[in-house]
This record gives C-alpha cells, sequence and structure tokens, in this order.
C-alpha cells in the first residue's frame, strides 16, 4: 500500500468518524429532548453536556428514568421558598407509590471529606506535581434535611420522605464519619439503582395515583419559577 492509498484511507476513516460523532449527537439531543428533564427545564442539550449540576442531575434521572412507566413522575430544580422571602434549590424529585423520594447531586472530582454534624465538608483536588487545592460545600446531609422540612411544609405532612444524596463515580469519598443521627443515604451514582429498590422493599406506605398526581400539581409550579426568583436565590447564597 503506497503513502496515497494510505492517506485516503485516513481521510476516510477521519470523514467517518466526524460523520458518526455528527449522528450520534443529534440521536441523542433528540431522545433527550424527548424526556421529563428536558420538558420540566427546557434546558438545551448543549448546555446539560457542559454543566456538571445539570448533568448530575439528568444522569440521575436517566438511571431512574423507567419508574415513570409505572407511574412515577419527576421534578427538577424546584425553589421551594423557606423563610424572610428566601428559597431553597432541589435538585430532583421523584413522587412514587412508595413515597417522595428527594436527590441532592453532587457531580464532583476528587476527595471528599466530612461528618454527619459539620456543617462545612471539603473536596479535595489534585491539580499536579504534588499539588492540591481544598474547596468547601455544604453538608449535603444537612442540606437535604432542609429541602425536606420546607417540602413537608408544602405538602401538609401527609407523606414519607427519602434523602439521598448521591455524588459522582468520579470522586472519592474518604472519610465520611456518620453517626446514623439522620436517615439519609449517602451513595455513589452506580449504587443509585440499588439503594432504591432497598428503599422501596421495606417502605410501609403507599400513595395512589390520585395522590401522586396531586403533589406532582402543587409542587410543578416551583419547578418553574421566573428568572426574578432565580436571582434572588443566587444572591441570598453568597451573603451566607
Amino acid at each position: 500500500m503506497n503513502g496515497t492509498e494510505i492517506l485516503y484511507l485516513m481521510t476516510f476513516g477521519i470523514i467517518i468518524f466526524i460523520i458518526s460523532s455528527i449522528w450520534f449527537y443529534f440521536y441523542n439531543k433528540k431522545q433527550y429532548e424527548k424526556t421529563s428533564y428536558y420538558k420540566i427545564t427546557q434546558v438545551p442539550y448543549w448546555i446539560m453536556l457542559h454543566d456538571l449540576g445539570r448533568k448530575g442531575e439528568y444522569s440521575i434521572f436517566k438511571i431512574l428514568k423507567d419508574y415513570e412507566l409505572t407511574g412515577a413522575k419527576f421534578l427538577f430544580n424546584l425553589y421551594i421558598p423557606t423563610y424572610n422571602n428566601k428559597t431553597t434549590e432541589i435538585d430532583v424529585v421523584m413522587i412514587c407509590s412508595n413515597g417522595i423520594f428527594v436527590f441532592e447531586s453532587k457531580n464532583y472530582i476528587g476527595w471528599i471529606f466530612g461528618t454527619e454534624t459539620q456543617k462545612k465538608w471539603t473536596q479535595t483536588l489534585h491539580v499536579g506535581y504534588g499539588f492540591s487545592k481544598k474547596e468547601h460545600f455544604f453538608n449535603p446531609i444537612m442540606q437535604n434535611e432542609y429541602h425536606i422540612k420546607y417540602l413537608n411544609k408544602i405538602l401538609d405532612g401527609k407523606y414519607p420522605f427519602y434523602s439521598i444524596i448521591v455524588f459522582s463515580d468520579k470522586c472519592e469519598m474518604k472519610s465520611i464519619t456518620r453517626k446514623q443521627k439522620s436517615e439519609a443515604q449517602l451513595i455513589y451514582r452506580y449504587e443509585l439503582v440499588k439503594a432504591i429498590k432497598n428503599t422501596m422493599l421495606y417502605a410501609t406506605s403507599t400513595i395512589s395515583n390520585e395522590s401522586i398526581d396531586e403533589i406532582y400539581n402543587r409542587l410543578y409550579p416551583y419547578s418553574q419559577v421566573d428568572e426574578s426568583v432565580k436571582f434572588q436565590h443566587i444572591s441570598n447564597l453568597k451573603f451566607k
């Protein structure tokens, strides 16, 4: 095989790769736009792919979306009122016959350190050449308890809640101390299906299809707030 033939094959291979990549992108985009996640959030596919937070939320939904076939309903990015005109943002909620699952998504990398009672946890990132940097974030167990507290108020304390904090498979929980004070589940994303199945297995309450619809309709407006509410929420976070 001479140089011209090799160049031809390489060029042909590159063209096929580009065409395949474009086809897969638009195919996945089309599938994405059929999902509940897109219909509720209206986040464009390209933005979701390049936003770690959004991608983490969508990954949770994608793993669990088959529960929609059995009557479950999902909501995303709910801005729930708390006090003094403040809000708390909930990443993902799944309403099903076994209860209301409230997910806090942490699509992080690096090492994670924290205890159940510390207000701030630590993310350690390796930046090369033996160096690392530390970032701090609010205790996700406390954060989700706060979410559930105010969701419970909206729903008049009628339904069972399950708190699940989902970390990316790309991070490592190095030292997380639990004293069983909270019933929150702290898991990696790959453990999500097992965690849900186990929780449902031991759930003692049943929510009717009518009640699922009622809960969904009651909470849906909190996922459709205007930009001023989102802006105020971010502003409040900056001054915490």
